[in-house]
C-alpha cells in the first residue's frame, strides 16, 4: 500500500503521483497523460498520452489541462482505479492505494456493474435509484424531472471534456440521498446534464451521477475489483 497525497481543488480531486497531481475520474472508462508512472503501488500500469473517442477531438493531457485551467498532468480513469482498492480522506487530503484487497465492513455499500464503469444504489424520496460514481464531475447530477421540486441551490459552472467547450452551467438543487442502512442522507448539489453530455456519459439504467463532492465530503473505501464502497470512520 502507498500513501499518495490528495487535492481538493475547483471541487475535484486529483492524486499526487510522483509530483504531478492526476484527475481521478471514476466515470472515465480510460486514462491518459503526459508523464505517467510505470507503476503503482508496485503494480505496473498503462496510461495513453492521448484519449481516442469516437466523434470527439484527440484530447492530450496538456489540453485536458488547460480546458479545465488546472495544472494537471492528465486523468486516472477507470482502467487504472479498477485495478486497485482505495482510501480517500479529502479532509486530511491524503490517499492510500493498495495492489492487494482492503478489509471492508459487511455494511459497504454494493456496487452495480455498467460496463467498465460502477454505480451506487440509492433511496431518493423512497425510491432506489443507481447513479453513476463519477468523480470527474464537481457536481452530482439526478435526471429525473422531479429534481424541479426540491429546494433550489442556485446556477453551478461544471466541467467535461466532452462537451462543446468544456464549460456549461446547471441549475442545482438540494437532494436528499440514503445510501445503505445506519447512515444519514447526503444533502446532495445536484444538477440535470445537458442532453448531448447525458447521453455521452451515463450508461442506460443509470438516472444520474455522483460528482467529485460526494467523495470528498466522507472518508471512504473504494474497492472496484469487488464492487464495494464503504464509509469509514477515523478508526477504521
Amino acid at each position: 500500500m502507498v500513501q499518495l497525497p490528495l487535492h481538493h481543488q475547483g471541487g475535484l480531486l486529483f492524486a499526487e503521483i510522483s509530483g504531478q497531481r492526476w484527475l481521478i475520474d471514476t466515470g472515465s472508462p480510460l486514462s491518459f497523460g503526459t508523464g505517467a508512472p510505470s507503476s503503482l503501488a508496485g503494480k505496473p500500469i498503462n496510461v495513453l498520452p492521448i484519449l481516442a473517442r469516437p466523434g470527439k477531438p484527440l484530447l492530450t493531457g496538456p489540453k485536458f489541462a488547460q480546458g479545465l485551467g488546472i495544472a494537471c498532468a492528465g486523468v486516472l480513469g477507470m482502467d487504472v482505479i479498477g485495478q486497485f482498492d482505495w482510501v480517500f480522506n479529502a479532509t486530511k487530503r491524503v490517499c492510500r492505494v493498495a495492489a492487494d484487497a482492503i478489509p471492508l465492513s459487511e455494511r459497504s455499500l454494493e456496487l452495480r456493474q455498467e460496463g467498465p464503469l460502477l454505480s451506487v444504489p440509492g433511496r431518493i424520496r423512497d425510491q432506489e435509484r443507481h447513479l453513476l460514481l463519477a468523480s470527474g464531475q464537481q457536481l452530482s447530477y439526478f435526471e429525473d424531472p422531479s429534481i424541479e421540486t426540491f429546494a433550489g441551490a442556485g446556477k453551478v459552472r461544471d466541467f467535461n471534456p466532452s462537451f462543446i467547450g468544456g464549460w456549461f452551467m446547471a441549475d442545482t438543487y438540494h437532494v436528499a440521498v440514503a445510501f445503505g442502512e445506519g447512515h444519514a442522507a447526503d444533502n446532495l448539489r445536484c444538477g440535470r446534464l445537458p442532453p448531448a453530455l447525458r447521453k455521452d456519459i451515463l450508461p442506460a439504467g443509470s438516472e444520474g451521477a455522483l460528482g467529485a463532492e460526494f467523495l470528498a465530503s466522507h472518508f471512504f473505501a473504494f474497492a472496484p475489483r469487488r464492487r464495494r464502497l464503504a464509509y469509514l470512520t477515523t478508526g477504521d
